[in-house]
């Protein structure tokens, strides 16, 4: 018995010591697994603690910092999407876009329901040009996070770059389908179905969007942009009288009803609907403006070839006398008003409302250039110059300017001054040779006024290498080349150019003339000046001229009858009288 006891005491015991050792495992392992958890907790803080860090120094640019960071925050979390997301977003910021795209893959691998992963990578695809794997990027996005439908409009554009008009077409539809009939999806659809050839299709999506938003004219309007060019005419005209129905203030409706009728012949209601547009103020000026610059381009054309077309002349001055009430402090349809004008032969009044355009616009160039051109028509030298001053304050560098002023200062005889401003001038167009030349033309008879005839004739000569045919030039040389009596077969030989060009040019006849004169060529004076002395456009000068000639050839009574002619065309000029009362010329 004794025997047995110790055998059941030893069984016991082996119990006893298994279940101890066990109960020693399970302590054992369950400290190692909260050993392990407790260690990764501490590297999830760490990491977090790391992310927030790597933030902040990306927040201040310093990216070399942040970028050391976030690549830690990777070492200690290897599936932290979020880190290479951020790397990406450093390296697209550094034109490193492989890195970028390399680092943004692998967040989107680690993250797929984020959709910011997709929108970073589709955007590096599209940089690169590959725009394939950009649209297979906003697929999958699109299928796999929900609430990413507004990007359909980024996948259609994507398909649109690869000219997958299908797929576009599809993409669109859905968008529809999601958001409703609206004018950017409308718009591309149409743009598809036109490429296609499909103008059916095309009309139809206009159709929609009409019937869709009824209270929306534009969309009327916009329809109508594909049915014209598209010789739908009748429907355009069909469409755009109903919605006058509803709207009948519409004044871009009734400018293309008027276009579209005029096409058909009806004058009567062409008319009728542009003059009620005009009346709409909410219309963009400038578009009544094109509409004035394109009949005053006709009614100039029309009296170019003696032709004027006085109905159209009429109401285009009414159309523009309407925008200036209308729109009273646009400066643009006084310029349109003072065109019409100009053409229509009014040069005052252009030059009036030239004047308010640059008061409410002095930066408008061109129309000063109009105000000088007419300030030196009208001769008003004073006012002329008055305006020049205010333009050469606002235009510095406008060669132009020094154009005109130089010219009005020599008008005034102020050569002196005239000189000065005219160099300027011809500084500043050293770029543009015909300027140039002008501007050597303007010197020469400048400084021949001052008796200084080595520049006079320097710049002249100049002049005739830019442009050897510039008949002013020629004539202005040759004349006063023979005032001085010098090198007159050259003044000869120009004269003679510019006549043989310009045969019925009063001014270029007499000049020939007094060229031949100053040579002893007397008869040969004479047969020029018969060619112009029963025509228009004679002078003082060509009478007095006249008169010099036959005197050289002994017709002293009918030489003393054109020196009278002369004196009562202009009282003031000299020498006449004298030879009047001594019938004879000093030399």
């Amino acid at each position: 018995m004794a025997g047995k006891r110790i055998y059941i005491v030893s069984v016991v015991l082996t119990i006893i010591w298994g279940l101890a050792t066990n109960n020693f495992a399970q302590a054992q392992k369950s400290r190692k697994e909260k050993s392990k958890k407790e260690v990764a907790e501490r590297t999830v803080r760490e990491s977090e603690y790391l992310f927030i860090e790597a933030e902040k120094y990306y927040i201040l640019e310093d990216y070399a910092k942040s970028v050391n960071l976030f690549l830690e925050c990777i070492d200690l979390v290897p599936d932290n999407s979020a880190a290479y997301f951020k790397l990406a977003q450093i390296a697209l910021h550094n034109e490193e876009i492989e890195k970028a795209l390399n680092y943004g893959l692998k967040a989107v691998a680690l993250g797929e329901e984020n959709k910011y992963y997709y929108l970073l990578i589709a955007n590096l695809y599209t940089q690169k040009g590959d725009f394939q794997k950009a649209s297979a990027c906003y697929e999958q996005m699109i299928s796999r996070i929900e609430e990413t439908h507004e990007y359909l409009f980024e996948l259609a554009a994507l398909y649109l770059y690869q000219n997958r008009l299908d797929e576009a077409l599809s993409t669109y539809n859905k968008a529809e389908e999601r958001f409703g009939v609206n004018e950017q999806t409308t718009h591309q659809k149409q743009k598809i179905y036109l490429q296609l050839n499909q103008l059916d299709n095309a009309v139809e999506e206009g159709r929609k969007l009409i019937n869709a938003y009824p209270s929306e004219p534009a969309y009327v309007i916009l329809l109508t942009e594909i049915l014209i060019p598209n010789n739908r005419e009748k429907e355009s005209i069909d469409l755009l009288e109903s919605l006058l129905e509803d709207f009948p203030e519409n004044g871009k409706a009734k400018l293309i009803l008027s276009d579209l009728y005029k096409k058909e012949g009806n004058q009567q209601k062409s008319e009728n609907y542009l003059y009620s547009a005009f009346e709409d103020p909410t219309i963009n000026p400038d578009i009544k403006v094109q509409i004035i610059a394109s009949f005053t381009h006709q009614i100039s054309q029309a009296r170019a070839i003696n032709n004027p077309n006085i109905t159209l002349e009429e109401s285009t001055k009414q159309l523009a006398e309407k925008i200036i009430v209308l729109h009273p402090d646009e400066a643009n349809t006084y310029a349109v008003y003072g065109d019409l004008l100009y053409a229509l032969g009014n040069k005052k009044e252009a030059l009036k409302n030239y004047l308010i355009t640059v008061d409410l616009d002095p930066d408008n160039f061109q129309v000063w250039l109009n105000v000088f051109q007419l300030d030196s028509e009208n001769s008003n030298l004073d006012i002329s110059v008055e305006h020049l001053e205010i333009a050469l304050e606002l235009f510095p560098n406008q060669a132009a300017i020094y154009m005109y002023y130089g010219l009005a200062l020599t008008q005034k005889k102020s050569f002196e001054v005239a000189i000065e401003i005219l160099e300027q001038g011809k500084r500043l167009s050293i770029s543009n040779k015909r300027q140039t030349g002008i501007f050597c033309s303007l010197l020469g008879n400048a400084y021949n006024s001052i008796k200084n005839y080595d520049k006079s004739d320097h710049n002249f000569d100049e002049a005739l290498i830019i442009n050897p045919n510039d008949y002013q030039t020629l004539n202005n040389y040759s004349y006063f080349l023979s005032l001085r009596k010098e090198a007159l077969d050259k003044a000869e030989d120009m004269a003679e150019k510019v006549v043989r060009d310009n045969p019925n040019n009063p001014t270029y006849v007499d000049t020939y003339a007094w060229v031949l004169y100053t040579k002893g060529k007397y008869k040969e004076a004479k047969k020029q000046m018969d060619k112009i002395m029963q025509g228009k456009g004679i002078g003082a000068v060509h009478y007095d001229h006249y008169g010099d000639i036959l005197f050289q050839l002994g017709k002293v009574n009918e030489a003393v009858e054109f020196w009278v002619k002369a004196k009562e065309k202009d009282p003031n000029l000299e020498n006449v009288d004298k030879k009047i009362t001594d019938n004879r010329i000093d030399e």
